[in-house]
C-alpha cells in the first residue's frame, strides 16, 4: 500500500483504488518513457482523470505488485497487423478491419485517435478498448493496403 491509496481488484475482475474511504474503478496507463517498465504508472477513472500515480512498482505491496503486473501484463498485448482491408469512417468513430498474426480483427479508433509512427517507422493504433495494434513493415502491405492507411499515417 502507497501512502495516499490502495490498489486491489474487485469482484468484477477490474483494478480499484481505495483512497480517502472511496473506492473508484479505474484503468491503468504507463506514462513515458515505455522504455521504463515498471515505473510512472497512472491509474485513471472513467473520465480519464488521475486517481493515483505511482513512480514505481516498488512502492507497492506484494499483493499490488501482483494485481499490477497482470494487468501490465495484459496491457503490454499487443496484435502484429499483416494487412489492412478497410478503414471506414462512422460517427465518432473510424473502423479498422485488418489481418493480424491471430487472424481477422475489427476494431474501432475514435475520430481523433490518429495512428502514431514510432521513429523506426512502427506504426502504433490504439483501440478504443486500449488494445493496441502494431504494423512494423508498411512495405510488406499490397499497394491498395498501404494506400488505405497512408490517409491516415504520414
Amino acid at each position: 500500500m502507497i501512502n495516499d491509496g490502495k490498489i486491489f481488484i474487485g469482484n468484477n475482475g477490474q483494478l480499484y483504488v481505495k483512497k480517502q474511504g472511496v473506492n473508484t474503478e479505474v484503468f491503468l496507463k504507463e506514462s513515458f518513457p515505455w522504455s521504463a517498465p515498471g515505473k510512472f504508472l497512472s491509474f485513471r477513472d472513467k473520465d480519464d482523470n488521475e486517481v493515483l500515480f505511482v513512480r514505481d512498482l516498488e512502492q507497492l505491496c506484494f499483493c499490488e505488485k501482483e494485481y499490477i503486473c497482470k494487468h501490465l501484463e495484459r496491457l503490454r498485448f499487443v496484435l502484429d497487423i499483416t494487412d489492412v482491408y478497410s478503414i471506414v469512417e462512422e460517427y465518432e468513430l473510424r473502423r479498422f478491419d485488418v489481418l493480424t498474426s491471430k487472424g481477422g480483427r475489427t476494431f474501432y479508433t475514435k475520430v481523433d485517435d490518429w495512428p502514431h509512427v514510432r521513429g523506426d517507422g512502427t506504426v502504433m493504433i490504439t483501440d478504443v478498448s486500449g488494445d493496441i495494434y502494431k504494423l512494423i513493415d508498411r512495405e510488406s502491405l499490397s499497394d491498395a493496403a498501404r494506400k488505405k492507411l497512408s490517409y491516415y499515417i504520414e
